[in-house]
């Protein structure tokens, strides 16, 4: 039986919570071949199943270059063979996303908003955090207005009731000078 929580992107890339990945056999049936956590406390047993890479950040800033530079770099050999990649954070809804959102923008050669439209569709909970956002959109080398940012925040399947505040755009939208692009 899958499992609801684990949100399918495209062919090879899955996004989901910490709650999401609890029972051994249930993972197993996705055939993951990478497994990218961005938060501890995943169980141990998943080594034995999947290559496992921990690159920890918080949720409430911007993504540090060298993590994206890491991240990107550990899942491209697996996303170009075609192997599953899952990527998971606490909730599945704002790092992940993030995450995933970089990984189809670069790998799939999209515009980094038409990457939005495509995880946030496979993801009806996504609502990630402004500051990692606007960090993956620097690197995915879009320069991001504010128009632009309620224009992505707009695809958003279901919006919370209390959505991001201006002050917490604008502050993102100020970090995206510290971030720099992706050079492959």
């Amino acid at each position: 039986m899958p499992n609801d929580l684990i949100c399918k992107v495209s062919d090879n890339l899955s996004v989901c919570g910490l709650q999401s990945v609890n029972d051994p056999e249930i993972f197993m049936g996705y055939g993951f071949k990478a497994h990218l956590q961005l938060v501890e406390g995943f169980p141990e047993w998943i080594m034995k199943f999947t290559s496992v890479k921990t690159l920890c950040f918080d949720d409430c800033v911007s993504i540090p270059q060298t993590v994206l530079d890491e991240a990107m770099s550990w899942i491209k050999p697996f996303y170009f063979k075609g192997q599953r990649i899952l990527i998971s954070c606490a909730a599945g809804e704002s790092r992940s996303v993030s995450i995933a959102i970089c990984a189809t923008s670069l790998f799939e050669s999209m515009e980094f908003y038409d990457a939005c439209k495509v995880v946030f569709k496979a993801i009806p909970r996504a609502y990630p955090h402004p500051n990692p956002l606007v960090s993956v959109g620097k690197y995915c080398k879009a320069s991001l207005h504010k128009k632009q940012l309620r224009n992505i925040y707009s695809l958003v399947s279901f919006p919370p009731p209390f959505p991001w505040q201006e002050e917490e755009l604008d502050n993102a939208l100020s970090q995206q000078l510290k971030v720099k692009r992706y050079n492959p």
